[in-house]
């Protein structure tokens, strides 16, 4: 449990640092996969380093494994199915991805 948090907080520390500083986020080693909007916000890699990270520490083991398979295929089918069917617009609400 000590090592999740470890990397959870050291690798929340260093996107903090990618966004307040201007040499971290020109040399950050993978910018180049980074989404337009993720140069100015967290990644999504905090989010589910967090996720997991609580999940184990308040959880029985069983119950975290379930969670975080739930919480990996359930991020997968939501990846698919934006990209397969995003773009449509129901009234207001943009299903998808923006334009990128």
């Amino acid at each position: 449990m000590k090592l999740c948090w470890t990397i959870t907080i050291i690798g929340t520390g260093c996107d903090f640092l990618r966004l307040h500083s201007s040499f971290v986020a020109a040399n950050w080693p993978l910018r180049s996969i980074l989404r337009e909007h993720e140069h100015k916000q967290l990644t999504g890699g905090c989010y589910f380093s967090l996720g997991c990270t609580l999940a184990i520490s308040i959880s029985p083991p069983s119950v975290a494994m379930a969670s975080i398979l739930f919480l990996v295929l359930g991020d997968m089918v939501a990846a698919i199915v934006g990209v397969s069917f995003g773009g449509d617009a129901l009234g207001k609400l943009k299903l998808g991805r923006s334009d990128e």
